[in-house]
């Protein structure tokens, strides 16, 4: 059987070398199709995608093209037939793919998802279930139809995650199982023993987050600010206000605005306290305990394990916190809920 891969980002790249190391020696991996380059960091220098950098050391031939549909569509398919493939693979590609590319190979196309559909259909499985406390999810592997993951079921697979690991970290391990998942329903599909079976269940949606669903509010249990911190670390990146506790009033006596000298900071990633340990007075201060960064949560609290403070790289949250000459903390619901209106329209990410 002959392979195509399609996919993006280094999840993909992951499943992929574990497809590779995976499937049987007559299962070859003709090409891979992969998004175009893309402007990155902060000189906007158009970069490669992940995928196309592994396919490119590897020696496979590489497709580039962020749209299937219309002309641009018609220009890939060529391609396509070059590589002679019968059986598409999709981790994370990035588009969705029209009708015609989805009946143009023998086999069609599978998808490698990263939750037990149909719960959390869309773009961000793994980051809205840990967002929303749901550390039982999985991985299915489905035919790929016209619909937001809705096709046919191949093959599931359940999956722990740890509350203490980052979206991102959770993502690569569901992706190593994941291509070692893929490589068996391939298997199967070139057997012939399996059929895949209508999706069952209530749907649910996790649509691509963007930067507001990081802003995180300690003025919630610590729970759901670990949830949250983890779940939106790297991508979109969790991130806060950080002011320090020592304002004074204003000209006319009033209380100076706290988001006036507020800066943002990026967190890095959070781990759990025990409730035995004292909690500060107020939701959102940050303090040093030992060796550890520690923020005062709702209802307990939560260690900072990295920030990276504004124009800075990120740091270990103890190396940051041994540079601060004042008590800080970070902006809340209760102390800015202007600030959280603004930004996400919400006064509590509970809702």
């Amino acid at each position: 059987m002959r392979i195509l891969f399609a996919g993006t980002p280094q999840p993909a790249v992951t499943a992929l070398e574990s497809l590779r190391a995976t499937i049987s020696t007559d299962v070859e991996i003709v090409g891979v199709l992969t998004r175009q380059d893309a402007p990155t960091g902060r000189r906007k220098k158009l970069t490669a995608s992940p995928v196309a950098d592994y396919a490119t050391h590897h020696r496979l031939p590489v497709i580039k093209a962020n749209r299937l549909s219309g002309v641009h569509g018609q220009s890939v398919l060529p391609q396509l037939d070059e590589l002679q493939p019968d059986l598409g693979v999709v981790v994370a590609y990035g588009a969705l793919l029209p009708a015609d590319v989805l009946a143009h190979l023998r086999l069609g196309w599978i998808n490698l998802h990263f939750s037990l559909l149909p719960e959390y259909r869309g773009a961000a499985p793994v980051q809205q279930a840990m967002i929303d406390g749901r550390y039982h999810t999985g991985m299915t592997v489905f035919q790929l139809d016209e619909g937001l993951d809705s096709g046919a079921v191949w093959a599931r697979q359940n999956y722990t995650i740890d509350p203490e690991q980052t979206a991102g970290a959770v993502l690569e391990d569901m992706a190593t199982r994941g291509g070692e998942l893929l490589a068996h329903t391939v298997e199967t599909i070139s057997a012939g023993t399996v059929t895949p079976r209508a999706q069952t269940g209530d749907s649910s949606y996790a649509p691509k987050l963007s930067g507001v669903d990081g802003l995180i509010d300690a003025n919630q249990p610590a729970e759901r600010v670990l949830a949250r911190i983890n779940g939106t670390t790297p991508e979109p990146g969790a991130w806060g206000m950080l002011v320090t506790d020592n304002l004074g009033p204003t000209a006319d006596g009033g209380d100076e605005d706290p988001t006036a000298q507020a800066v943002r900071v990026k967190l890095g990633g959070a781990r759990q306290v025990t409730p035995e340990e004292p909690t500060a007075s107020q939701a959102g201060t940050l303090s040093v305990r030992g060796k550890r960064v520690v923020l005062s949560c709702a209802e307990g609290s939560v260690e900072i394990t990295a920030i990276q403070p504004a124009g800075k790289k990120m740091m270990p949250a103890i190396n940051w916190a041994r540079g601060q000459n004042a008590p800080v903390r970070l902006l809340t619901t209760a102390t800015a809920p202007d600030l959280f209106v603004a930004s996400t329209g919400k006064t509590d990410q509970r809702r």
